[in-house]
């Protein structure tokens, strides 16, 4: 019953409207700043902190852009007890890691990281090759941690088995001086004139604004906490992910310390990551770490042409992400569609429909390692398990494929680079064009002659496939891991 409630939702033809998604974010930033009151509040002790909060901005609003719905609100008392507990189990593990990394004096480089620990050190996977340079270097390291409070937190943290600063916890200690703010910021909220937008948007969007502008103060509180710790730590180095919804503190305490900071890129650049493309008017200093580690200069262009606040000195070419292993000999006979969180999935379906109808290649669907059940990603683009053939290892998928075809994730890119065919699937989405306008990937049209494209796709010539792969990851052959050790050499030698 579950899985059919799943496909008739799925059938529905979900997918986020991406193009209106950036227009609301672009009405709701106007709306700040042509409200004299709000603009200043985001102005705030010399930073623009509309800025800091693009990348939160536009997930919320591409969340509400599939929804069209916003929560009500009401919290019961047994999630505000449960919401409790965990934050001050994380504010107690948090404290005693401080103790013990200001009493060990394990202060050299500090590393902010999402909650994640499938990788070799128990790390997240993309930042290996900052976890790979700190363990070639013996350096210690504090580690700084973006969690989703729940039982996976706490499993996490006994698995890692080291001792990590929550970023939830300083959040947890702050809230209840957050909420003493509240009245004020509704009375702010109050005075935007919202008429630009229609009655269902208005809701939301009074909703997002009180949620940005009670972020204002837990900001500055974050900031100057972490500039204390880094301080009292005598931290020498700071790498990061660049998640640009949670990092902006930490880094921004790094640079006030005069402590280099580096933010390493975790994936692709497109015109709808408004966390890194410069988004609003107001004045002020942007919250960001000093350099930016990219893959290639490939990447750096990118950021140079979306509009990127990272200035083009700010932009260092790292080097690729690890070894990449390619695909010597392209006899494969299946075409290869990744699971993507935000596709079309209808539309996927109906690639992948047309592709059984020509009756040539077998599918192969990869799905995202991390959620256990395959079942549940299958059951979104209206599948079921006898109808292709399931990989989740790449070793799996590079034995079969002739062709990667999607609509936007960065898997297309990793495939580039393994001298793959890759394609994009005409969509109700552009969020791939540009690997098709840069010349990385073909395109799908969903016509009449789709046999005939796909099989053009496939039988790319080896020189081309060459040409983008080069065209990626650039002439050099230049390791990311290297890159960072030589900056843990620079900044953090004894």
């Amino acid at each position: 019953m579950e899985d059919e409630r799943k496909l008739n939702y799925m059938s529905t033809g979900y997918y986020i409207d991406y193009k209106y998604t950036l227009d609301l974010v672009r009405r709701i930033n106007k709306a700040v700043e042509v409200t004299p009151v709000l603009a200043n509040h985001f102005q705030c002790e010399g930073y623009n902190l509309l800025e800091r909060f693009q990348a939160i901005l536009w997930s919320d609003t591409k969340v509400w852009t599939m929804e069209k719905k916003v929560p009500d609100g009401k919290v019961t008392l047994s999630i505000k007890i449960k919401s409790a507990v965990t934050g001050l189990l994380l504010l107690a593990v948090s404290v005693i890691s401080l103790t013990f990394f200001v009493f060990k004096r394990r202060d050299e480089v500090a590393v902010f990281t999402d909650d994640k620990t499938e990788g070799p050190f128990k790390n997240d996977t993309r930042l290996n090759a900052v976890y790979e340079a700190l363990n070639a270097g013996r350096k210690r390291y504090l580690e700084v941690v973006h969690t989703v409070p729940r039982s996976l937190t706490f499993f996490n943290f006994f698995k890692r088995r080291r001792f990590v600063v929550y970023l939830e916890a300083v959040d947890f200690i702050y809230q209840p001086f957050i909420w003493i703010k509240s009245r004020k910021i509704r009375h702010l909220i109050s005075q935007v004139d919202l008429s630009s937008f229609n009655a269902n948007e208005r809701i939301f969007v009074k909703n997002e604004l009180e949620k940005l502008a009670l972020g204002v103060p837990a900001s500055m509180a974050k900031l100057k906490l972490f500039t204390w710790l880094m301080k009292c730590l005598r931290i020498k180095l700071c790498f990061s992910i660049d998640d640009t919804r949670h990092y902006s503190e930490f880094v921004e305490a790094g640079r006030r310390c005069k402590i280099p900071t580096f933010a390493i890129q975790h994936g692709h650049f497109t015109k709808y990551h408004t966390g890194w493309i410069k988004m609003s008017k107001l004045d002020g200093a942007i919250m960001k770490a000093d350099y930016i580690v990219v893959w290639s200069e490939y990447w750096k262009n990118e950021l140079k042409k979306l509009g990127s606040y990272f200035k083009d000195e700010d932009v260092i070419v790292g080097g690729a992400k690890g070894g990449v292993e390619k695909l010597l000999l392209r006899s494969g006979s299946a075409i290869v569609v990744p699971y993507e969180k935000d596709a079309p999935k209808e539309s996927v379906k109906h690639f992948i429909d047309e592709v059984m109808r020509c009756g040539k290649y077998e599918i192969v669907f990869k799905a995202r390692a991390g959620i256990e059940d395959l079942n549940c990603q299958l059951a979104e683009y209206n599948l079921m398990p006898e109808d292709v053939t399931v990989a989740v290892d790449d070793k799996e998928v590079l034995k079969k494929v002739a062709l990667v075809a999607g609509t936007y994730s960065t898997y297309l890119y990793d495939c580039v680079e393994k001298g793959i065919p890759v394609a994009i699937i005409e969509s109700e989405i552009d969020y791939g064009e540009g690997m098709v306008e840069n010349g990385l990937a073909s395109f799908i049209k969903m016509d009449n002659r789709i046999c005939e494209t796909i099989e053009n796709c496939v039988n790319v010539s080896a020189a081309e496939l060459g040409r983008r792969e080069v065209l990626l990851r650039g002439e050099e052959d230049i390791r990311l891991s290297h890159t960072l050790s030589n900056l843990i050499e620079k900044y953090a030698s004894d």
